[in-house]
């Protein structure tokens, strides 16, 4: 009897409406409505939201589009439609970090941003600037995509800050062209211009991260 109920569940799983919010998939891919992933997949799990896909060990497609319509002049809050909020449990570099969403614990980088690496010059004051940004306060974000690093790319506010934008503007991180915006573009210049951070430091010892993580492979 409980092997035909397990198969039962797989088969109506299978056969499921197209009307659950996310698809889990076999391979642990999420899903949600809208997707071209989401039709494709005919054998799946279903959730109720995105947040509880990745916390049962779910993960996002790599190749993920934009999950957001994402406008830095209005600041993401707790309950907002989209948003994902919970405690830091640790900054790992001046760009990455890790939250615990729903109790589960979720790697995110911050989109726009490509921070120094925690080995190379001004990795630490940029980890450490970070963390001081967050302090106790609850991460608010909002997420683009999925990286080849299994990472939540998203933005990140800690009140009505807009962290992405002001890790720039401390010159405590480049720009990154591959997930940002103008905005971001012209924080960077400014903050380089007025000596900031990072941009005080000697040419020599300002390696952008890009060019540090190709030399160290």
């Amino acid at each position: 009897m409980y092997a035909i109920l397990l198969v039962t569940g797989s088969v109506s799983c299978a056969d499921a409406s197209s009307d659950v919010a996310v698809k889990k998939s076999r391979a642990r891919i999420c899903h949600e409505r809208g997707t071209p992933g989401y039709e494709q997949t005919k054998h799946f799990i279903p959730f109720d939201s995105i947040q509880a896909c990745l916390k049962s060990g779910g993960r996002l497609p790599k190749t993920s589009v934009s999950k957001s319509r994402f406008d830095p002049s209005k600041p993401a809050h707790a309950g907002d439609e989209g948003v994902l909020y919970g405690p830091l449990i640790k900054v790992i570099d001046g760009d990455t970090l890790t939250v615990k969403i729903q109790g589960a614990a979720i790697h995110f980088r911050l989109a726009g941003v490509d921070a120094p690496e925690s080995d190379q010059p001004f990795g630490d004051e940029a980890r450490q600037d970070l963390a001081s940004l967050i302090g106790e306060q609850p991460c608010v974000l909002v997420y683009e995509e999925g990286d080849s690093y299994g990472r939540l790319v998203a933005h990140l506010w800690i009140g009505d800050s807009y962290v992405n934008a002001e890790m720039v503007r401390r010159g405590m991180a480049w720009f990154d062209s591959h997930s940002g915006t103008n905005d971001l573009f012209s924080e960077e210049g400014e903050a380089r211009d007025a000596n900031r951070g990072l941009w005080a430091s000697p040419p020599g010892e300002r390696v952008e991260p890009w060019v540090w993580r190709h030399e160290k492979r």
